[in-house]
């Protein structure tokens, strides 16, 4: 009789403790980043198991630009990071997002929007753009939308998307380099990756950067990328969505904190050398996650200066576009 208790107190106790381990699972928060060699720099710290939640799990994705776009659409994850015009965007089609946190930022003085053309160009300085083509990713895309803005601004170019002084030639971001080097487009900005790898071949040459021109007409650093989700998500599982900020920011500290470790380790996952992530921090872009004041005025300032452009036809208040849960943090 007492080894059938045993056994029945056993059975009894696993079963609690089962039970315990399915009540207080771990939740899932499912984020889709932008596929960049960088941004595997970024959440490393999630990957290796130095930074862990007990309240949390995260589902890492890295995907393309096109489809980011579409999972966003399709509200596939619980956070994406997409552009900072796709909010206002989404919501002139009836898609409520809201903002968690803060990806992208221009390096202040950094490289981010450098000019590219060829060795034996003609072109010398920004001034020369005038009755040239400029290879970009989308005509409406965050950075086509600051390049008019810097030149109409800042250089007084007529930027109108039809009769313009700089011929647009929309294309892929791949073939842009190729595109450069076989004169089917004058110039082009570039990203990072593609960045790092031109500015040590001959072939090459930079003519200038907007980059200061675009942080002078903003008034602070330019938010490029932004993370998002959703109301009714964030409404439903409020401190899971806190929690996720929290272990995103931890992950980026990580990082800054060990470089060397973290540069080495995501430099043998990538087949990019260590020298293309220190140049990502230090010349090309920031990560901050966190929603400053600053970010906020940003937000607003790039929104308007864009519907003055034509690429968005309304936007919200900035303090409406971000979710109050973190703002209260």
């Amino acid at each position: 009789m007492r080894s059938l208790k045993k056994v029945l107190a056993t059975i009894s106790g696993l079963f609690l403790f089962t039970a315990g381990e399915s009540v207080f699972a771990a939740e899932s928060i499912s984020y889709a980043y932008l596929k960049d060699p960088a941004q595997e720099a970024l959440i490393y710290a999630i990957k290796a198991g130095k930074i862990k939640s007990d309240k949390i799990t995260i589902d890492l994705k890295a995907l393309t630009v096109p489809s980011l776009t579409q999972a966003t659409t399709t509200k596939q994850f619980d956070v994406i990071q997409t552009s900072a015009l796709a909010v206002p965007d989404a919501a002139t089609r009836g898609l409520d997002l809201k903002i968690i946190g803060i990806g992208q930022k221009l390096v202040p003085n950094g490289e981010g929007m450098a000019l590219w053309t060829t060795a034996e160009s003609s072109i010398k300085s920004i001034q020369d753009l005038k009755g040239k083509s400029l290879g970009v990713t989308g005509l409406k895309s965050m950075g086509t939308t600051m390049i008019r803005l810097a030149l109409l601004k800042r250089y007084g170019f007529n930027v109108s998307l039809a009769g313009g002084d700089v011929k647009l030639v929309e294309m892929p971001s791949p073939n842009l380099p190729a595109a450069l080097s076989q004169h089917r487009i004058e110039a082009t900005n570039l990203i990072p990756t593609q960045a790092f790898q031109v500015r040590s071949d001959p072939n090459f040459k930079k003519f200038g950067d907007l980059s200061g021109d675009i942080k002078a007409l903003i008034g602070s650093d330019v938010v490029y990328s932004v993370l998002v989700s959703y109301p009714d998500r964030l409404k439903a599982r409020p401190e899971a969505f806190k929690e996720f900020i929290r272990i995103m920011k931890a992950s980026l500290d990580y990082t800054q904190a060990n470089r060397a470790e973290v540069f080495r380790a995501v430099s043998k996952e990538t087949g990019m050398p260590v020298e293309y992530f220190e140049a990502w921090f230090d010349h090309y872009i920031s990560f901050p996650v966190i929603v400053g004041q600053k970010d906020i005025v940003s937000l607003e300032k790039i929104w308007s200066f864009s519907k003055e452009l034509g690429v968005i036809s309304s936007y919200p208040s900035g303090v409406a576009a971000v979710w109050q849960g973190v703002l209260s943090q």
